[in-house]
């Protein structure tokens, strides 16, 4: 079982025929193989240039998280002396009205001396008045009582000719 290779005008027989065919078979499966590799190898370098990307953006991600955090924290600062300040203006603020309002209560207390000074002055004032009307009035009757004084006196006198009068005429 020779046979004879047409082209060459070797003679090969039959089990290195098999032989060739059988490796022939195999390179044909190594060819597959290779061709899904190379389709793998392929999908995978198009996965892992896929990743390097998202890597790469998370990347970016990450430093603009990382700026953004240097950002807040630089906000919180400022806020914190801000607080501050505000915190002492309002203390400040708290005890002015504080202070404020216990002004306040003193003013209240002075208008009330005030009023009770103006209603004192209203009644010592009144009480001024009736004393002045009472003394006008006394006055006025001291001088009625000694005109009406001279008046009986000079009517006593006037009393004591007339009768001396009326005793000289009849004598």
């Amino acid at each position: 079982m020779l046979s004879e290779s047409a082209e060459t005008g070797t003679t090969l027989s039959v089990e290195q025929i098999k032989k060739i065919k059988s490796q022939h078979e195999n390179i044909k499966k190594l060819k597959v193989i290779i061709l899904v590799r190379d389709a793998h190898l392929s999908l995978l370098q198009t996965e892992n240039k896929h990743l390097s990307a998202e890597l790469n953006d998370s990347k970016q991600l990450n430093n603009h998280l990382f700026q953004m955090i240097q950002f807040l924290k630089q906000r919180v600062k400022v806020l914190e002396i801000k607080l501050k300040k505000s915190s002492s203006f309002f203390s400040s603020e708290i005890l002015m009205r504080q202070a404020l309002s216990k002004e306040e209560e003193q003013n209240k207390h002075f208008k009330t001396d005030i009023s009770k000074l103006k209603l004192s002055t209203i009644s010592t004032s009144n009480a001024l008045e009736i004393l002045r009307n009472r003394t006008s009035a006394e006055l006025a009757d001291s001088e009625t009582d000694s005109s009406d004084k001279r008046d009986s006196d000079k009517k006593k006198s006037s009393d004591e000719s007339d009768t001396e009068d009326f005793s000289e005429e009849d004598s």
